[in-house]
Parts: C-alpha cells; structure tokens; sequence
C-alpha cells in the first residue's frame, strides 16, 4: 500500500512537470494532448492487468466434496 501511494505521487508530479511543458511549448493544445495521452496509457494499462486477474479470479474452484473431506483418494 505505502508503494501504491508513493507511486500515486511521482504520477503527480511527473504529470505537472510534462503538462507545464508541453502547456508552455504548445499553449492549451498542449495540455488537451497531456490529458488524451495520460488517459490513454491509464486504460492501457488497465487492459493489460485486467487478464491476468481475470484469469487468477475464474479459474478451476475445488471441488466441494474435497473441502467436506468426503472425496476418494486416487
């Protein structure tokens, strides 16, 4: 979690840092594109999680009669 937060605030910073220098180099224009691009490369990093816990969340569950204790050892 404490590297969770650490990272929420390099993300800030280092978005205020490119924002004001693409804002300086290229007016409002500039900060539109920062946007687009940050939100871009949030939701591709979104995807590119979201199938492996999609595969750890739906995989094999045990079988109930081998949590009751009542399945047959091969």
């Amino acid at each position: 979690m404490t590297l969770a937060g650490a990272m929420w605030v390099v993300g800030q910073a280092t978005s205020n840092l490119i924002a004001g220098r693409l804002v300086d180099a290229m007016g409002s224009r500039g900060a539109f594109l920062t946007i687009v691009a940050f939100a871009a490369s949030a939701l591709s990093i979104g995807l590119v999680a979201m199938t492996p816990i999609r595969r750890a969340t739906t995989g094999q569950r045990i079988p109930p009669e081998v949590l009751r204790g009542s399945a047959d050892p091969a």
